[in-house]
């Protein structure tokens, strides 16, 4: 989408090469799902990608089916085609002024150029098959990273054929037996949208969900409210319990549903006003909380997932795991599990599959990124001090340990730590837009 922003203005030429290893552009994790099950996770109203026209969506939902509703969840695999079209369209419609080329492989360093002065600084990108590009500027624009191995694998190789590192490997997730017991690791979205992949295809295993509350994602209303009112940013604290505090006072008078979504519009310049302790007891104490009220479920969605836990097909576990091994019965291999549960009671269970959805990292050191850590090494990006994404301005503009002057910008899940609501359509249609608009203010062709 900032490619798409930086095309639609004639201001600046730009030259505009995107390096996204997939064969097809536009789509990224969430969007290029197969499974027709996986819906939205914000209603159509909710959906537009650009910042300007809010019914974008909404309108380009019914040139296909006039009978969609505002409040409808729709199918995530359509919105990536409704962002593909907008893309392909503003590649499709230049005009020799912009140029722009999409490179299927994937960056593995960045290195500066020497330079004093700001409008100077170039960039060399190294990629994996060895070329280097040049760039005037570069963006970050790497949606959710995966982690490396996770502690809690235990005895268990990464190279199991028993262990899924990455959920959305489509073709291994397919590979699943109907009859498999699975235990899915994170209760987040991510564990949702496998729950449903394979419930879709007709899975009657039995199903494990734990994570160290135990907590599902919450439901949105069958009818959500479209134009909740706004918390004014006077009425929080600087104090995270405080305002916490506060959000339930609201729940009590309007529904907690509409407390979370008042506060929606401000969340980000409230973050910003917090001194670091307090950001660091939010991501400590009421991340997890603050998550599953703020990112929900579709309606129908919730409704399967609370059929299969009253079918005990599904049991949602809250804890950790203590063991994780690889055995051998009658000449079957499987996986046997130990889990300790918060009540001090452990459970061994045995699973043919382990499925790991604890969802993106942001943390440097447990990102599972060749670039990230090259950058990390050379300094080219700082560890945010939460701990959690990178240092960067509110605008993007990342922070390097060489004091050197920067062109590089991040937009999306890197600007958690800066932003705190950083990876949800409503919030980066708007980034994107802003981010374009600061390119072209710094620009020097």
């Amino acid at each position: 989408m900032t490619a798409y922003h930086l095309l639609q203005q004639k201001e600046k030429a730009f030259a505009i090469t995107l390096v996204e290893p997939k064969t097809e552009i536009a789509l990224g994790l969430a969007y290029s799902t197969t499974c027709d099950e996986h819906l939205l996770n914000v209603s159509a109203a909710g959906m537009s990608a650009l910042a300007d026209e809010p019914e974008h969506f909404l309108n380009y939902a019914r040139s296909k089916d006039a009978s969609v509703l505002a409040e409808d969840f729709l199918p995530r695999k359509f919105f990536g085609q409704y962002v593909q079209e907008l893309v392909h369209g503003a590649i499709a419609k230049i005009d020799h002024f912009h140029s722009f080329t999409a490179i299927h492989e994937s960056a593995i360093d960045i290195a500066a150029l020497d330079s004093n002065l700001v409008a100077e600084t170039r960039y060399a990108v190294t990629l994996s098959n060895g070329a280097v590009l040049p760039a005037d500027i570069v963006v970050l624009a790497l949606g959710n990273l995966a982690g490396k191995r996770p502690a809690w694998l235990c005895d268990l190789s990464m190279e199991s054929e028993h262990y899924l590192h990455d959920p959305w490997n489509t073709k291994a997730v397919s590979s699943i037996a109907s009859t498999d017991s699975v235990l899915i690791v994170g209760t987040g979205l991510t564990a949702v949208d496998k729950i449903i992949e394979l419930t879709s295809k007709g899975h009657s295993g039995k199903l494990y969900a734990v994570s160290r509350h135990g907590l599902l994602p919450r439901p949105h209303l069958d009818k959500p409210n479209l134009h909740p009112t706004q918390t004014h940013l006077n009425e929080v604290t600087e104090s995270t319990l405080a305002t916490f505090k506060l959000l339930r006072h609201k729940s009590k008078e309007m529904g907690w549903r509409n407390a979370v979504d008042s506060f929606r519009a401000i969340t980000q310049t409230w973050w910003l006003g917090l001194e670091l302790v307090e950001k660091r007891h939010f991501m400590r104490h009421l991340q997890t909380y603050w998550d599953v009220h703020r990112h929900r479920m579709a309606p129908t969605i919730s409704q399967r997932i609370e059929a299969f836990r009253a079918s005990d097909q599904l049991r949602v576990l809250s804890g950790g795991i203590k063991e994780m091994r690889e055995e051998k019965s009658d000449g079957k291999s499987f996986v046997r599990a130990v889990l300790r549960q918060h009540h001090g009671e452990q459970e061994s269970i045995t699973i043919n599959k382990v499925i790991n959805c604890i969802g993106p990292q942001s943390k440097l050191s447990a990102i599972d990124s060749p670039l990230m850590a090259n950058l990390h090494k050379s300094k080219m990006v700082l560890a945010d001090q939460t701990g959690a994404g990178i240092s960067c301005e509110p605008s993007g503009l990342v922070k390097n340990g060489n004091n050197q002057p920067s062109k590089i910008f991040a937009i999306g899940p890197m600007l958690k730590a800066v932003l705190l609501e950083s990876v949800a359509v409503p919030e980066l249609k708007v980034q994107s837009k802003n981010l374009a608009q600061l390119i072209c203010s710094i620009s020097s062709n």
